[in-house]
């Protein structure tokens, strides 16, 4: 942590202290990259170098977004440095990179630090999966609340 952050955190009241997002869990080898995107959830990974900026700019804001507990996803880090045997065929060319995997599939890409196209994805995702429902069951499953709500 640099000294300014250090100072800076250690002079507000406890109350105000920034709460700080526990680190993603790391895939370090081709092994833990296989295993995470084989999951049958969203599965989100960041892959960062640690010298990049825009890399250092936005993990805070997906720490926070994996931990929060609204996304339904997996989310991992990934320095493309350190694990070369799975970023070299994935042609990770610039940082940060988003990848989004659904059993083992690629579903999407985002290269750069957008946040808000990162939600998108996750967004669209879930719109996808919600809508699988066909038209009339969905109906019928409203009116079925209906009734056992209605009083008798």
């Amino acid at each position: 942590m640099p000294f300014y952050r250090s100072l800076f955190c250690c002079c507000l009241p406890n109350s105000q202290k920034p709460v700080k997002a526990p680190p993603l869990p790391s895939l370090d080898t081709l092994h833990d990259f296989e295993d995470a995107v084989l999951s049958d959830e969203l599965v989100v990974i960041a892959c960062y170098v640690t010298w990049c900026q825009n890399c250092r700019q936005i993990a805070p804001k997906i720490e926070q977004m994996a931990t929060d507990g609204i996304v339904k996803a997996e989310f991992y880090q990934m320095d493309i440095d350190l694990n070369q045997d799975a970023s070299v065929p994935l042609e990770i060319l610039a940082t940060p990179t988003f990848l989004f995997f659904k059993g083992g599939a690629e579903i999407a890409r985002i290269v750069g630090s957008d946040i808000g196209k990162i939600e998108a994805i996750i967004s669209q995702y879930r719109r996808r999966r919600l809508s699988k429902q066909p038209p009339q069951q969905r109906k019928t499953d409203k009116n079925k609340v209906k009734q056992k709500t209605a009083p008798s």
